[in-house]
């Protein structure tokens, strides 16, 4: 064989033997490809047959230490469980598994039962683990071990948690911030005033739903992040503001009046109105002209809300004649809704001819 190849390659003309060459490199390249593959798959499905095992009598486990008086907390049965597993060590699957079981079951319960399952994840001493994979794993691995620590207490990790709130990688970032919510509360905000990276919406409202679980006497006044150079930051702030109904410290909300970011301004409307703070309408209207049409817009609704028809009526019959439909349909609304849901004979009168465009406005409102 070898001689009938020697043969070939060496007598044949020369581009015959480049394309000889080149089938034989893809033969043995197409192979080995084939060879690849097969192994791969083969060790993803063990592994993956590896993991539904032991979800499986992990989730028994779980079952049986919450709900099982044999395996009650510091019962012979539960410290045998606990013996057992720890003399049999972790490698990445089982451990991995075991977490999520772990995890999983405490999205579904609340008091003791929760306390149980974090007490048994520190007898078996896992974080240890999750700490070492934090300093050396591949990103994947940590954004999971930063949400493992937040949810499993481990409050001695809360330093190097900290560390990765500001992280360029959005997603280490994002676990890292409920983290430290998880372990240290309202304590862990000042991460907030650190933040050169924009804080997603998604991550306000994740941070406001942890916030949420505090007791209300530990919630922070947020007036202080308005202060912020990162505007989405600020942004959350007011959101924070409105969410948490801090009326107390309003008028540093009249200040902001004039500030220089349209998505800021538009927020402060939308604050003001939501905590009824009609003070700051005088505010709004002293700058209203060097608004862009966005922010008018969310000013003029949030006068329809929290302005008053001797102060403001004859402000919104002006704006049915400007040129910005966007900002005569909002003054058309807030007509509306200052008159109580009502539009007299009267005012289609004075709106003269824009009478037939403010009831179109109400009408479609209506509906």
């Amino acid at each position: 064989m070898s001689s009938w190849l020697e043969f070939y390659f060496f007598n044949s003309h020369y581009p015959t033997r480049i394309a000889a060459w080149m089938g034989s490199v893809l033969l043995f390249t197409s192979i080995a490809l084939i060879i690849f593959i097969f192994i791969s798959r083969k060790t993803t499905q063990r592994r993956n047959s590896k993991i539904e095992r032991f979800t499986d009598k992990y989730e028994t486990l779980i079952t049986n230490i919450l709900f099982e008086d044999t395996y009650a907390s510091y019962s012979k049965g539960y410290e045998k469980i606990v013996e057992s597993i720890s003399s049999k060590g972790f490698d990445k699957v089982k451990r991995e598994t075991l977490v999520h079981v772990i995890l999983k079951a405490k999205e579904n319960i609340m008091g003791e039962s929760d306390k149980v399952l974090t007490t048994f994840y520190h007898e078996l001493n896992l974080r240890k683990y999750a700490l070492r994979d934090l300093k050396r794993g591949q990103w994947e691995d940590k954004a999971f071990v930063l949400q493992e620590l937040g949810k499993m207490d481990v409050r001695e990790s809360l330093p190097t948690i900290m560390k990765y709130t500001d992280h360029p990688n959005p997603i280490l970032r994002a676990e890292a911030q409920y983290a430290a919510i998880d372990l240290a509360g309202e304590r862990a905000l000042g991460f907030l005033q650190d933040l050169r990276y924009p804080l997603s919406r998604w991550q306000q409202i994740r941070i406001t739903q942890e916030l949420d679980k505090l007791e209300a006497a530990n919630i922070p006044q947020f007036y202080y992040l308005l202060d912020e150079k990162n505007k989405s930051v600020v942004l959350f702030g007011l959101r924070l503001i409105a969410h948490f109904n801090q009326v107390e410290g309003a008028e540093k909300l009249y200040k902001m009046v004039n500030h220089n970011d349209d998505d800021v301004l538009m927020e402060l409307a939308k604050t003001a109105k939501h905590l009824e703070i009609d003070g700051i309408v005088p505010k709004f209207l002293q700058q209203f002209n060097s608004y862009s049409t966005e922010v008018k817009v969310a000013v003029v609704d949030a006068i329809g809300e929290i302005g008053n028809p001797y102060d403001h009526i004859d402000f919104l019959f002006k704006l049915l004649e400007v040129k910005e439909y966007r900002v005569a349909k909002a003054a058309a609304r807030s007509l509306y809704s200052l008159s109580n849901g009502k539009i007299t004979s009267e005012m289609l009168q004075r709106a003269g001819n824009r009478a037939l465009f403010l009831k179109h406005v109400i009408d479609e409102r209506k509906h």
